[in-house]
């Protein structure tokens, strides 16, 4: 900022820049080490939303494939199922290179960050280790992925019912591993491999994939607050005390000006304030707190 700049915090309606108050040089300073924070945390966000969003997309395509039936007049044509087959065996891959993404960069990204010994990557290590031990879901889907990377699709088996009665009409759909084939495969399962030996000769894919994103956001959650919640609060908290606003729209930007040109014609510089990453932040916290109670 030179010495004839001027910055003013604003809101953009349109085409229309009202301005709010003017910023002073520490001000903003002061600004730009908040708003760093706040985009980091919005960059890292992204990978686990992208799991979230892939994980929705599997869901999604369950329940119009069921709605689609439900509607439909005709029995229910085996023929049909290999297709629908393929496009859940792609998003169920989808998700799990999503998960296996997310863990590797966070492992990287800690190892870099703060070193090979430090308490940051060792609590990383304690909490995916954790849910491993705790889950076969976490377990399994994991090496699961490993399978995919080296033998294919994962072997999912799909079936789907239609029962109907005076009122109403249900269509059950079953997704389900085939046990054989995934230890006849690959050799390379470890532990999982007693746990496979365990399951029944098809076993439900559903539940498992369910838990398996449940304990990848819990891994998240727990990361996060033990990382970087605590600067991410107090970014939050005075972002929106800056800005007077608890919950911040996507209209306030930083404009930048030179005050000698207001007689001959402004030119602006704009800076967008991340709103969203603020209200990212509000609603992790929200979320850390929901599971706490």
């Amino acid at each position: 900022m030179t010495e004839r700049e001027a910055l003013s915090l604003a809101q953009m309606n349109g085409s229309t820049i009202s301005a709010i108050k003017q910023i002073s040089p520490e001000n903003y300073n002061e600004y730009s080490v908040h708003r760093d924070t706040v985009l980091g945390f919005m960059r890292d966000l992204e990978l686990i939303r992208c799991v979230w969003d892939n994980y929705a997309d599997f869901a999604n395509h369950l329940h119009d494939t069921a709605l689609a039936q439900a509607e439909s007049e005709h029995m229910i044509n085996p023929y049909f199922h290999p297709s629908i087959a393929r496009h859940l065996n792609r998003l169920t891959l989808n998700l799990l290179t999503s998960v296996r993404t997310f863990l590797d960069h966070t492992l990287s990204s800690f190892s870099h960050n703060y070193g090979k010994d430090s308490p940051q990557l060792n609590y990383y290590h304690e909490v995916t280790r954790e849910e491993f031990d705790k889950h076969f879901a976490y377990r399994f889907m994991y090496k699961l992925r490993n399978y995919s990377q080296h033998c294919g699709m994962p072997p999912i088996n799909f079936s789907m019912t239609r029962s109907k009665d005076i009122e109403s009409q249900t269509i059950n759909i079953n997704l389900s591993f085939d046990r054989d084939v995934l230890l006849n495969s690959y050799d390379s399962w470890s532990i999982v491999k007693t746990d496979l030996e365990k399951c029944e000769p098809f076993f439900d894919a559903i539940p498992l994939i369910n838990q398996y994103i449940k304990s990848i956001t819990v891994i998240y959650y727990r990361l996060y607050a033990y990382v970087n919640g605590q600067n991410c609060s107090l970014s939050k908290n005075w972002i929106c005390q800056f800005l007077n606003d608890d919950n911040p729209g996507d209209f306030y930007c930083i404009v930048r000006f030179n005050e000698q040109q207001i007689d001959s014609g402004l030119k602006l510089g704009i800076e967008w304030v991340p709103a969203q990453g603020v209200r990212g932040i509000i609603d992790v916290e929200n979320a850390i707190l929901a599971t706490i109670k």
